[in-house]
């Protein structure tokens, strides 16, 4: 029964097209994944869903694009990604399992009376979804999307 169940998974990914390369690991709280593919650097963020009582909940994990925020009492400054090329994933890849959570303001250490936001890192446990979109070309054009659920 075990061999008919790993054909059955292994034709799956064959006719899905998926180019995983490695069993997820997850070790510090870190999510280490491999893929054979590219993704368009500044854009393709992972998306990570918390299963809280049978649904799915997006996790937080948007932070200020522009920088000038502390996160864990460490102050971000300013700067942004604004050139977006498409890159080849470096393996492994590692996808925190963490949530952002505002706690509160404070003066921005870059202009002084400038008020920035707070925020606190939160481990995320239980049943995890990750999804990452990618492509399988250099070019950017053949989109596939991985996705992978994990208990942390």
């Amino acid at each position: 029964m075990r061999k008919v169940s790993i054909l059955i998974v292994l034709t799956v990914i064959f006719l899905l097209g998926c180019t995983v390369l490695e069993q997820d690991i997850v070790n510090d709280n870190k999510l280490q994944i491999n893929i054979d593919g590219y993704i368009e650097t500044c854009i393709n963020e992972p998306n990570i869903f918390v299963n809280e009582g049978g649904n799915w909940r997006a996790a937080d994990i948007e932070l200020p694009g522009k920088g000038m925020y502390f996160l864990d009492g460490e102050y971000i400054g300013y700067g942004m990604c604004d050139v977006v090329v498409c890159d080849e994933i470096r393996n492994p890849m590692e996808i925190e399992l963490v949530e952002y959570v505002e706690v509160g303001e404070r003066e921005s250490l870059e202009t002084e009376g400038y008020i920035v936001s707070e925020f606190s890192t939160k481990q995320l446990s239980g049943e995890i979804k990750v999804e990452l979109k990618y492509y399988t070309d250099s070019d950017c054009k053949d989109e596939k999307t991985f996705t992978t659920t994990v208990n942390n």
